[in-house]
């Protein structure tokens, strides 16, 4: 931190830091793949004949369920 900053304004960015952490961990993280419906991919073996199309649907997804990666 700044030396230019006053005693109560350190204090203050403090107690903001502590509190974000603490909501952290406290929150209850989730996968992306979970959070976009867990779509079914193809096996290994077929992904070359579907990799475009199988890797602009999974682009697609995060934006259809308005996850921002």
């Amino acid at each position: 931190m700044s030396d230019k900053l006053s005693p109560e304004s350190k204090i203050e960015w403090q107690d903001y830091l502590l509190e974000f952490e603490r909501q952290f961990e406290n929150t209850q993280t989730t996968a992306v793949r979970e959070r976009i419906g867990d779509p079914a991919l193809p096996l290994l073996a077929e992904i070359p004949a579907a990799l475009e199309e199988t890797v602009n649907n999974l682009l697609a997804l995060p934006a259809e369920t308005r996850v921002n990666v």
